[in-house]
């Protein structure tokens, strides 16, 4: 309504964003800014800036940018050109092209390394590194992050991602190390029993199963609703079954089963509940759960590992028709796999 005051307006508009009703914020944001009357207003590049947010927010990420750019040279203080540019590299980076986000997330650190939202800056610029393939600039970008704000919930997040970096490139223990600093943090409680699962798996790719329980076990007491719970299962059924306890790790396994009905754990679980079967001699059982994986869950990655165990049980269980049909089904589908060559 153009008969209310710019102030009024701008409250409008205001409480529309914080009500989470994007789409009607940018619009009477976009309305107020249109209006000759504001155009020498003192309050305009702050409404500039909620306007880029409300845009952003909207999922409108060329206007968020474009709607910033052309007011770049209202924001003269370096706090505000700061969020200036710190919206327009996240809009770039929610449209998929990290690199210009990268470009305007420095110029945002740059024009005020200090501002409130400095942290989240630097986290999303650690994201939109990774995004850009340069894995040693994220590494570089969240290390800071994490020893400058180490006791702020942004800087244990980039410790989070730095954990989750040194797992995807198999530095199992400087994951471990990581999650285990988040988890004792208490900074960001919903970090907490994710990292307590980090904390497990890469325990137990490390070759540490024993060490792994501990964290694995408190997800399964402190979490059990948690979505987590379920793989943190399967990882407690491997490690227990590493160690020899059979029965244990069968009773997690199986809840996994119970949990998940389909998808990637599933198969997993399938998985080691039949190289369990294997080690107790029971052939039989280990091919029925392999079958079952393979009729459940078509695109299991490690499928021909799946056939090659499959085709095995069945020869060792004196199924030798169907073993025949296994193996050359493995042959057929992975003919260069070192194992079809066995």
């Amino acid at each position: 309504d153009s008969s209310l005051t710019p102030d009024v307006r701008y409250i409008i508009a205001e409480s529309q964003l914080m009500g989470g009703d994007y789409a009607a914020a940018s619009t009477s944001y976009g309305e107020l800014l249109k209006d000759p009357a504001t155009a020498k207003n003192m309050q305009r590049p702050l409404w500039v800036l909620r306007a880029g947010m409300a845009t952003f927010s909207a999922g409108k990420n060329d206007e968020a940018i474009k709607l910033v750019n052309d007011n770049l040279t209202a924001f003269t203080e370096p706090p505000r050109l700061a969020e200036a540019k710190y919206l327009v590299g996240a809009s770039h980076l929610a449209a998929k092209r990290p690199k210009e986000a990268v470009a305007a997330l420095r110029e945002s650190l740059k024009a005020d390394p200090n501002w409130k939202k400095a942290d989240e800056v630097a986290l999303l610029l650690g994201q939109a590194n990774l995004a850009s393939n340069d894995e040693a600039e994220a590494k570089k970008t969240w290390t800071e992050l994490a020893t400058k704000f180490a006791s702020s919930p942004r800087g244990v997040q980039a410790r989070f991602r730095l954990a989750q970096l040194a797992a995807r490139s198999g530095a199992h223990d400087e994951a471990a190390k990581e999650y285990q600093t988040v988890a004792s943090s208490g900074v960001d409680p919903s970090l907490v029993p994710l990292s307590l699962y980090g904390l497990g798996w890469n325990l137990l790719q490390a070759g540490k199963p024993q060490d792994a329980l501990e964290p694995l076990n408190r997800v399964t007491r402190e979490f059990a609703t948690h979505p987590i719970s379920a793989q943190t299962k399967l990882a407690l059924g491997i490690s227990l079954r590493t160690l020899g306890k059979t029965d244990e790790s069968v009773a997690q396994l199986q809840d996994v089963l119970k949990q998940v009905p389909e998808g990637i754990n599933r198969g997993h679980a399938l998985y080691e509940l039949a190289l369990i079967d294997q080690q107790l001699k029971r052939p039989a059982e280990a091919a029925k759960r392999l079958e079952d994986l393979v009729a459940s869950v078509p695109d299991y990655p490690s499928m021909d590992k799946v056939l090659y165990e499959w085709s095995w049980s069945l020869k060792e269980s004196e199924q030798n028709d169907k073993a025949e049909q296994t193996f050359t089904r493995l042959i057929e589908k992975f003919p260069k796999n070192p194992l079809a060559a066995e």
